[in-house]
């Protein structure tokens, strides 16, 4: 779960994020600024729910595109 802003300037809220888990790629969650400078909060950019049981890594890369991204976490949520 993210914060995310459209903002195109201070911060620059463009989300460039890359989802591995366990060494794989699993996912990726774009989204570019469109000047609505407001936070939206508790925002799912990644979710999997076939998760076997035990122990797993994930990676949250940001900015593969090579432009500025911003990640704001606002919490990891398992079960």
């Amino acid at each position: 779960m993210c914060i995310l802003t459209g903002s195109s300037q201070g911060p620059d809220g463009n989300s460039d994020m890359s989802f591995f888990l366990d060494g794989e790629a699993v996912g990726n969650f774009l989204l570019a600024p469109d000047g609505d400078a407001s936070y939206k909060f508790n925002a799912t950019v990644y979710a999997n729910e076939s998760l076997s049981a035990g122990m797993h890594n994930i990676t949250i890369v940001s900015g593969l595109s090579n432009q500025k991204s911003l990640i704001q976490l606002d919490r990891i949520i398992y079960s």
